[in-house]
């Protein structure tokens, strides 16, 4: 059985540009809970930000480019 997982979740789900972080913060508070339920003394929660990079910089301006954020990774 193959599922639109990721086509499902937008097409039901709305989340305003105020809020846009709120997925972050729920799977930070995601790996709390684990770190606490596994009953470890000391945790650790790794937050990488993945950036778009597919986007080339004008000649003469690499050092001025941002790349724009294309999502979170959360490991705990």
């Amino acid at each position: 059985m193959d599922v639109d997982l990721k086509g499902r979740i937008i097409t039901n789900t709305s989340l305003p540009y105020s809020r846009c972080l709120l997925p972050l913060m729920e799977a930070i508070v995601n790996s709390l809970h684990a770190i606490d339920e596994a009953d470890e003394k000391s945790g650790r929660i790794d937050i990488f930000i993945e950036r778009d990079t597919s986007q080339k910089a004008l000649p003469g301006e690499e050092q001025a480019v941002v790349h724009p954020i294309a999502g979170f990774r959360v490991q705990d």
